[in-house]
């Protein structure tokens, strides 16, 4: 069974502890506030960890420090 939710850190640092367990590391940033609009719902699960329903590719960006 995959996973429900798709999980957000709020910043780089465990983000990229998490991410780093699975081939090359990328990071991408959410525009909360657009997909906020279109329907996405965030849900706060504490630890600087959040989920939320699918993200619309287009509020998805490559972070580049």
């Amino acid at each position: 069974m995959g996973r429900q939710y798709v999980h957000l850190s709020e910043g780089t640092h465990f983000a990229s502890l998490a991410g780093s367990r699975r081939g090359k590391l990328i990071l991408l940033t959410v525009d909360t506030i657009s997909a906020g609009q279109m329907g996405v719902t965030f849900y706060y699960a504490g630890n600087e960890v959040w989920l939320a329903d699918p993200i619309p590719p287009s509020c998805l960006n490559v972070y580049n420090p």
